[in-house]
């Protein structure tokens, strides 16, 4: 099957804004008529329509982190959505990696905790979640340090994935040096995790039941400098059906994504975008860009 990443570029000319005086929008959301769900760090998610229109929908509107008198207080305490997924009927399943749940709000803003601790301890600092096509929730867990920042610092690998399914939740796989982002394949037979601190893609077989094995680095063995401006975060499919082997790879900060294969283990990438630099405050426009050519289902699977 061909790979439709294979010759994609981005020109920053076709990008455009949406959204207004969002604050840290981590995590977009599409749905087929073209709005957008977008985590807000005032405690839930902003809503944006078609027609440009948006609200913010919260239990509470929280103003930690835009009054947060330092970058340690602001990014360590309080409330701070960063992953979001729908759940089956609809609602928005959060991670919350200022309060450490996993949390689930309705689309009318009524909040309620699904999970805070795990094996009996406290969960940690829950980073993504996603929900399969069997309605299983996976979720990550960058680190258990309270202070997040010293775990990124020391790059300790005590991250992990957790599955919630029949069984209740659980930890499949751990020893990760702070779990950011993951995707299934479209088959969904491995699983892609990002290593921040690690700096490098891990991909796992997913059996039958969730569990995980085969445990092995996906491209290149380090991505690079663990510099702020060059952060691996995060996994994309590629627009239009996604492939089953080959993820796209973001490097934070950096206006640069790459698309790692099996055969880039020397470390080599490609470049897919560069030269856009957005405002402060406003979603990425990559998601206008998504909204016209294809568009997420439940899964999170671009289709």
């Amino acid at each position: 099957m061909a790979n439709p990443i294979d010759g994609f570029s981005v020109d920053p000319a076709e990008l455009n804004y949406i959204g207004q005086d969002l604050q840290r929008p981590e995590c977009i959301l599409a749905e087929r008529d073209g709005s957008l769900w977008v985590a807000d760090a005032r405690g839930g998610v902003v809503h944006i329509q078609p027609d440009g229109s948006q609200r913010i929908i919260t239990q509470s509107v929280a103003g930690d982190f835009a009054d947060a008198s330092d970058e340690a207080k602001r990014f360590t305490e309080g409330t701070l959505p960063n992953g979001l997924a729908f759940a089956e009927n609809g609602d928005i399943l959060i991670s919350n990696f200022g309060t450490d749940l996993l949390e689930v709000m309705t689309r009318e803003g009524e909040t309620r905790t699904l999970y805070d601790r795990i094996d009996g301890q406290p969960i940690g600092k829950v980073n993504f979640v996603l929900r399969d096509s069997k309605n299983r929730i996976w979720i990550t867990v960058s680190t258990r340090v309270k202070n997040w920042m010293d775990a990124a610092i020391s790059r300790i690998k005590d991250g992990y994935v957790a599955l919630v399914d029949e069984r209740g939740i659980r930890i499949v796989a751990d020893g990760f040096a702070f779990t950011n982002e993951i995707r299934l394949d479209a088959a969904e037979e491995w699983l892609y995790v990002v290593e921040t601190t690690g700096r490098r893609v891990t991909r796992l077989r997913v059996a039958p039941d969730g569990e995980l094995s085969q445990r092995e680095t996906y491209g290149p063995e380090d991505t690079g400098g663990l510099h702020r401006r060059h952060r691996l975060r995060c996994l994309r499919q590629p627009l239009g059906h996604p492939h089953p082997a080959r993820p796209a790879v973001r490097h934070h900060a950096r206006g640069r994504s790459a698309d790692y294969s099996r055969r880039h283990q020397s470390g080599a990438s490609r470049g897919l975008f560069r030269g856009f630099r957005g405002r402060p405050g406003d979603a990425r426009a990559h998601a206008g860009l998504r909204r016209q050519r294809g568009h997420l289902d439940g899964q999170h699977h671009l289709r």
